[in-house]
Protein backbone atom coordinates (compact mmCIF):
# COMPACT_ATOMS: atom_id res chain seq x y z
CA UNK A 1 0.00 0.00 0.00
CA UNK A 2 3.24 2.38 0.64
CA UNK A 3 4.48 1.48 -2.50
CA UNK A 4 1.23 2.00 -4.22
CA UNK A 5 0.50 5.13 -2.69
CA UNK A 6 4.23 6.21 -3.56
CA UNK A 7 4.12 5.69 -7.03
CA UNK A 8 0.65 7.20 -7.19
CA UNK A 9 1.79 10.48 -5.71
CA UNK A 10 4.85 10.88 -7.30
CA UNK A 11 3.53 9.54 -11.28
CA UNK A 12 0.38 12.18 -10.30
CA UNK A 13 2.63 15.11 -9.91
CA UNK A 14 5.16 14.35 -12.96
CA UNK A 15 2.27 14.06 -15.23
CA UNK A 16 0.54 17.27 -13.96
CA UNK A 17 4.34 19.07 -14.57
CA UNK A 18 4.36 17.49 -17.90
CA UNK A 19 7.12 15.34 -17.14
CA UNK A 20 7.89 13.02 -19.63
CA UNK A 21 6.77 9.05 -19.04
CA UNK A 22 4.86 9.21 -16.25
CA UNK A 23 3.81 5.86 -16.78
CA UNK A 24 7.21 4.24 -16.57
CA UNK A 25 7.99 6.36 -13.45
CA UNK A 26 5.01 4.96 -11.81
CA UNK A 27 6.05 1.77 -12.54
CA UNK A 28 9.41 2.05 -11.08
CA UNK A 29 8.77 4.36 -7.86
CA UNK A 30 6.58 1.12 -7.25
CA UNK A 31 9.17 -1.13 -8.11
CA UNK A 32 11.96 1.00 -5.79
CA UNK A 33 9.72 1.55 -3.36
CA UNK A 34 9.99 -1.31 -1.44
CA UNK A 35 13.54 -0.44 -0.55
CA UNK A 36 12.66 1.96 2.50
CA UNK A 37 13.79 5.79 2.69
CA UNK A 38 15.84 4.83 -0.91
CA UNK A 39 14.18 3.28 -3.33
CA UNK A 40 10.80 6.03 -4.24
CA UNK A 41 13.33 8.86 -3.91
CA UNK A 42 15.64 7.48 -6.15
CA UNK A 43 12.99 6.28 -9.01
CA UNK A 44 11.75 10.00 -8.19
CA UNK A 45 15.15 11.77 -9.31
CA UNK A 46 14.77 9.77 -12.53
CA UNK A 47 11.56 11.70 -13.00
CA UNK A 48 13.79 15.26 -11.92
CA UNK A 49 16.40 13.98 -14.99
CA UNK A 50 13.46 13.47 -16.97
CA UNK A 51 12.25 16.97 -16.38
CA UNK A 52 15.28 18.66 -17.06
CA UNK A 53 16.60 16.71 -19.53
CA UNK A 54 13.45 18.54 -21.51
CA UNK A 55 15.56 21.46 -20.97
CA UNK A 56 14.05 23.11 -18.01
CA UNK A 57 15.57 23.13 -15.02
CA UNK A 58 12.67 25.06 -12.83
CA UNK A 59 11.04 21.94 -14.00
CA UNK A 60 13.29 19.69 -12.36
CA UNK A 61 13.27 21.55 -9.03
CA UNK A 62 9.55 21.67 -9.22
CA UNK A 63 9.35 18.08 -9.67
CA UNK A 64 12.17 17.56 -6.87
CA UNK A 65 9.66 20.02 -4.91
CA UNK A 66 7.11 17.15 -5.02
CA UNK A 67 9.05 14.26 -4.53
CA UNK A 68 9.90 15.59 -1.60
CA UNK A 69 6.50 16.36 -0.37
CA UNK A 70 5.39 12.84 -1.33
CA UNK A 71 8.07 11.31 0.51
CA UNK A 72 7.74 13.44 3.45
CA UNK A 73 3.91 12.68 3.83
CA UNK A 74 4.62 8.90 3.17
CA UNK A 75 7.10 8.16 5.43
CA UNK A 76 5.87 10.42 8.56
CA UNK A 77 2.36 9.97 8.46
CA UNK A 78 1.21 7.05 5.91
CA UNK A 79 3.34 4.47 6.70
CA UNK A 80 3.54 4.32 10.37
CA UNK A 81 -0.17 4.38 10.21
CA UNK A 82 -0.47 1.53 7.84
CA UNK A 83 2.15 -0.29 9.54
CA UNK A 84 1.09 -0.08 12.83
CA UNK A 85 -2.00 -1.20 11.65
CA UNK A 86 -0.84 -4.29 9.92
CA UNK A 87 1.14 -5.69 12.77
CA UNK A 88 -0.99 -3.94 15.88
CA UNK A 89 1.88 -1.18 16.79
CA UNK A 90 1.23 2.21 17.41
CA UNK A 91 2.63 4.64 14.37
CA UNK A 92 4.83 6.18 17.18
CA UNK A 93 6.68 2.78 18.07
CA UNK A 94 6.88 1.97 13.89
CA UNK A 95 8.36 4.93 13.35
CA UNK A 96 10.58 5.43 16.00
CA UNK A 97 11.22 1.69 15.56
CA UNK A 98 12.50 2.21 11.84
CA UNK A 99 15.14 5.11 13.03
CA UNK A 100 16.79 3.13 15.58
CA UNK A 101 16.98 -0.31 13.14
CA UNK A 102 18.53 2.24 10.71
CA UNK A 103 21.10 3.65 13.69
CA UNK A 104 22.22 0.25 14.58
CA UNK A 105 22.38 -1.86 11.47
CA UNK A 106 21.48 0.61 8.75
CA UNK A 107 19.56 -0.72 5.70
CA UNK A 108 19.25 -4.08 7.09
CA UNK A 109 17.90 -2.96 10.25
CA UNK A 110 15.52 -0.84 8.84
CA UNK A 111 13.97 -4.10 7.31
CA UNK A 112 13.78 -6.52 10.83
CA UNK A 113 12.87 -3.78 12.79
CA UNK A 114 9.68 -3.44 12.65
CA UNK A 115 8.88 -7.30 12.32
CA UNK A 116 11.01 -8.05 15.54
CA UNK A 117 9.52 -5.28 17.35
CA UNK A 118 6.10 -6.97 16.38
CA UNK A 119 7.63 -10.52 18.11
CA UNK A 120 8.65 -9.65 21.07
CA UNK A 121 5.29 -7.61 21.65
CA UNK A 122 2.89 -10.71 20.84
CA UNK A 123 5.56 -13.00 23.45
CA UNK A 124 4.87 -10.47 26.06
CA UNK A 125 1.42 -10.06 25.25
CA UNK A 126 1.84 -14.02 25.73
CA UNK A 127 3.62 -14.09 28.51
CA UNK A 128 0.91 -11.61 30.35
CA UNK A 129 -1.74 -13.79 28.83
CA UNK A 130 -1.10 -17.05 30.36
CA UNK A 131 0.69 -15.87 33.54
CA UNK A 132 3.91 -17.04 33.16
CA UNK A 133 5.96 -15.75 36.54
CA UNK A 134 3.36 -15.44 38.93
CA UNK A 135 3.41 -16.64 42.14
CA UNK A 136 1.24 -19.92 42.41
CA UNK A 137 -0.86 -19.66 45.12
CA UNK A 138 -0.08 -22.83 48.21
CA UNK A 139 -2.17 -26.26 47.62
CA UNK A 140 -4.79 -25.92 50.15
CA UNK A 141 -4.83 -27.90 53.16
CA UNK A 142 -4.31 -27.92 56.95
CA UNK A 143 -1.67 -25.01 58.31
CA UNK A 144 1.22 -26.73 59.78
CA UNK A 145 1.91 -25.17 63.74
Amino acid sequence: MVAALDAIGISLGAWVLGVPSPGAILALTFVLAFIPYFGAMAAGLLACVLAVAEGRIDLGLTMLAVIVVVQQVEGNVLQPVLVGNAVNLHPMVVALGVIAGGALAGILGMFVAIPLIAAATAAVDEVRRVGAGAVPSPPPGPVPG
